[in-house]
């Protein structure tokens, strides 16, 4: 009986499915870099694993374009939650995917004209 109890958990470990969380980031305009949670995971489009749902705070980079920071919120499907993730993996013996894709539309940065600046500042100068 102990040996049978010990085999089936044996058993159960080898032919079970995986289940695999990845996340996929893109941006217009791609090559942006990303950071999730401080942690830079690279240019857009970028996919990586991630862990149980929760909020998440990503920053995206690129030059000429304003840094966009944005918390989001990311929930995973139902056999996603922990013990029950577990649960899901002995259930079958394919392999899960949780997927999500995040999209981000960066904004251009405004040039600057220094020469208008200047003007506006001693209008208003003159103006006193």
């Amino acid at each position: 009986m102990k040996y049978s109890f010990i085999a089936i958990v044996f058993a159960s470990f080898i032919f079970t499915g995986c289940l695999t969380k990845t996340l996929t980031i893109t941006s217009t305009p791609s090559g942006a870099l990303v950071s999730i949670n401080d942690i830079e995971i690279g240019s857009t489009p970028v996919t990586t694993k991630w862990h149980g749902g929760g909020a998440y705070r990503f920053e995206l980079k690129l030059k000429d374009y304003n840094t966009l920071t944005k918390v989001v919120n990311i929930n995973p499907k139902w056999y996603g939650y922990p013990v029950i993730d577990m649960g899901a993996d002995f259930m079958t013996t394919k392999k899960i995917t949780d997927h999500k894709t995040l999209h981000f539309d960066m904004q251009k940065m405004q040039k600057v004209d220094l020469n208008k600046i200047k003007q506006q500042a001693l209008n208003r100068k003159k103006m006193q």
